[in-house]
């Protein structure tokens, strides 16, 4: 704390504090040790600024009426409240620059500040800081003078100095009184005698002490005092001091009303109201392992965390908004898992960074709900855990899905200042900041509210490309926590991860569809950002290879220094079939299958035929096989599919033949109707003889649905929409499987 040139509070280990103290006595500096442990407005205080978090985004803020100045930036406060907000979080962790703010104020041409509020030792404070210089500082309240009193003080002086005051509300309620003249005059009489009462001024005093007292402090002393754990301090009568150490005297004693009233407002804000604070996902009991580690289960859902929901495989599927495309578990989110589970593991320990993080597979909602198990083991040395994530699958088999290590420390690192990021062959950016997250455009981003952290990709080129994020508000993330606070910001991280994204869209041809794999290591310097702060982000490519890209990533403060560091972040390259990549883009207006000329016997039909490659519907643990069934299949159809029995290459087979046919009716709708339907808005079924039906919301505007045929073989599947009022038989399946073949099924 900075309170003015001849006040500072320093604070440290009892070894800092002990060096500081011989030092500066050695000096001459008059040093007090402050009766309390708590790091206050020090980067050792962040781990409270989380608890704390919950708390003052629950509290109302609104933009200044009049300019407000922060003791944490030393400069005015922004109009945006959510930056007040922030502001007023982190004061808790960063030094209070008292005497540099009065001297911002001052510079900005005021010269007259009035402190609000008891005893008045921060006008001492401005009168050590502005000495010399017109200015006045005068106190609304002190204790020698009662309140009424001194408030009239104040009036009067504010008055003199020419500042316009409205008195009429303070004699509103007061009547006038009558004063017997005789009493007042003798009580001037009384009054005219020499005043010998003492004038103290509101300044410091410059205190100096003798050269022999100071070596005397320096001196070891004789014996050793044995102090008294720390404990409330009883109230006594102050012992008479002498004049040069009654400032300091007054100085702790506005400390000791200070930390009483930090106390006050921590336990309100850890409390809660009563409600115990808990992490965002790790909430489940934890089960002690014979090896010391630790292992917990979790199920995860977009009932409980609807923000699955915002990170999908496509965009919209349906014109029923609640179908979505399959939400996939962000590696971010993981991360916070992780981190979650390691401050379980190593309590009292805040994460500062990760080592060696691997995502295996991916984690997707194919089903409703899914379970996975966390186990969080420490490794010796008390700042590092090992932390793996699993799925479980029915029958009790668990799939590693993400590993790695978490580094925890009692504070954070100084925060280093973030190189330049110099970029090569730089080249425009293909999309406006409005189209960041707009559904059809070519980078393929499908992120939902709860992940639209970029606002703006502000340079680009071959090897990098740097943006501004902003950090995202928590409501809503979670069902039953309306405000979690992250141990992590994983919504951030993730943003992040998006301009990787979208540099790799924006410089490569071929292989820019990127989804991240892990990481060499993540560094973090600051607690979490409140929502509504900005910060850039910088991407610095490293290599790209065929089939792998690393690059690092920092996350930049305004003031220019390193918020959090991702070294070598590594992504997969994707390449997808260039109609089946288009599909996913714009899955109303694109039909996936080929189109095929109908032979003779079916002139009025549509006759479709669907190919892909195997190899993309089996890769990466059949993700894209199922992406493309929350894509194509109803709601009904989607509990079919999760219930079809046998082999895996039957359940493809009857995906692919469903595609096919609903691809045909759409065409066919397109063709004869002019109506366009996503396939999640046709629904195959069959009638009583089995024979496949289309049906869905449309039939109505299309006077009925077409006549179907389909067949399926490996991964080749074709069928047939055929007239309206045509007649389904052995002719339309013949036709479907001659198609199969002529086309080299």
């Amino acid at each position: 704390m900075d309170n003015c040139p001849h006040q500072v509070v320093v604070c440290g280990t009892d070894e800092e504090i002990a060096r500081a103290q011989t030092d500066l006595r050695k000096k001459g500096a008059v040093c007090q040790r402050l009766p309390f442990s708590r790091a206050y407005h020090t980067p050792l205080f962040a781990p409270v600024c989380e608890e704390l978090r919950a708390y003052y985004e629950r509290a109302a803020f609104a933009a200044p009426r009049i300019p407000l100045y922060s003791c944490a930036t030393a400069a005015p406060v922004p109009a945006d409240p959510d930056e007040v907000r922030r502001l007023a979080l982190e004061q808790w962790a960063r030094p209070v620059r008292f005497r540099e703010t009065i001297e911002a104020m001052y510079g900005a041409g005021f010269r007259i500040f009035v402190e609000v509020g008891p005893r008045g030792n921060l006008t001492a404070f401005v009168e050590d800081t502005l000495r010399g210089r017109p200015h006045l500082a005068v106190p609304s309240n002190l204790q020698r003078r009662p309140g009424m009193t001194q408030l009239h003080h104040l009036l009067a002086l504010l008055a003199a100095h020419g500042v316009p005051l409205t008195l009429e509300p303070l004699y509103s309620d007061r009547g006038a009184r009558r004063l017997p003249l005789e009493a007042v005059l003798a009580g001037a009489r009384l009054q005219a005698r020499p005043d010998r009462s003492m004038a103290l001024s509101l300044e410091l005093p410059r205190l100096r002490v003798e050269d022999r007292l100071v070596a005397r402090a320096a001196a070891p002393p004789a014996t050793a005092l044995a102090l008294a754990p720390p404990g409330p301090a009883a109230a006594a009568p102050p012992a008479q001091r002498p004049a040069g150490s009654a400032a300091m005297h007054e100085y702790l004693r506005t400390m000791e009303t200070f930390l009483k009233t930090q106390q006050e407002v921590m336990q309100a804000a850890l409390s809660g109201g009563g409600r115990p604070w808990r992490l965002p996902i790790l909430d489940a009991p934890a089960r002690r392992q014979t090896d010391g580690s630790l292992a917990f289960r979790k199920d995860l859902s977009a009932d409980e965390e609807p923000f699955v929901l915002d990170h999908t495989l496509g965009g919209s599927v349906s014109d029923d908004p609640t179908l979505r495309a399959l939400p996939v578990f962000p590696l971010t989110m993981s991360l916070e898992i992780m981190a979650e589970a390691a401050t379980l593991a190593l309590p009292g320990r805040l994460p500062v960074g990760m080592r060696s993080v691997r995502a295996h597979r991916w984690l997707a909602f194919a089903a409703p709900r899914l379970t996975v198990e966390i186990a969080a083991a420490p490794r010796p040395g008390g700042n590092e855990v090992d932390v793996r994530i699993s799925e479980l699958r029915e029958g009790g088999a668990a799939l590693l899905t993400v590993e790695g290590t978490v580094v925890l420390g009692d504070r954070f690192p100084a925060a280093p200042r973030a190189p330049a990021l110099e970029i090569g062959a730089t080249r425009p950016f293909r999309w406006k900041p409005d189209e960041l997250y707009a559904e059809g455009r070519l980078h393929g981003m499908f992120h939902g509210p709860s992940f639209r952290g970029v606002v703006s990709i502000d340079r680009a080129g071959e090897d990098g490309a740097e943006g501004t994020l902003r950090v995202l508000p928590r409501h809503g993330l979670f069902r039953s926590r309306p405000d979690p606070a992250f141990v992590l910001d994983p919504l951030l991280l993730d943003a992040a991860s998006q301009v990787v994204g979208y540099w790799t869209a924006n410089a490569l041809e071929r292989g820019f569809v990127v989804f991240p794999v892990g990481f060499e290591r993540l560094d973090l310097y600051a607690p979490p950002l409140p929502p509504g702060a900005h910060a850039g982000c910088r991407v610095r490519g490293r290599s790209v290879g065929d089939d792998q890209i690393f690059a690092d990533i920092e996350i930049v403060s305004g003031d220019g220094r390193t918020l959090a560091r991702v070294t070598g972040w590594e992504v997969r390259r994707i390449d997808l079939p260039e109609r089946f990549y288009a599909y996913r883009l714009a899955p109303r207006d694109v039909i996936l299958s080929t189109p095929l000329p109908a032979p003779a016997p079916a002139r009025d039909s549509v006759l479709c035929r669907l190919d892909l490659p195997e190899r993309l519907l089996e890769a990466d643990g059949r993700i894209w096989r199922e992406g493309l069934a929350h894509t194509v299949l109803s709601r009904g159809e989607r509990e079919a599919w999760r219930a079809l029995p046998g082999a895996e290459t039957r359940r493809t087979e009857w995906l692919l033949a469903r595609l096919a046919a609903k691809d045909a009716v759409r065409l066919f709708l397109k063709e004869r109707c002019g109506i366009r339907v996503c396939a999640a808005d046709v629904e195959i079924g069959s009638d009583a003889h089995g024979r496949p039906v289309a049906s869905g919301a449309w039939i109505g505007r299309a006077g009925g649905a077409p006549v179907l045929s389909m067949a399926c073989g490996g991964s080749v599947a074709g069928a047939r929409a055929g007239d309206l009022m045509a007649r389904a038989g052995g002719d339309g399946d013949l036709i479907v499987a001659t198609a199969l073949c002529e086309g080299g099924a």
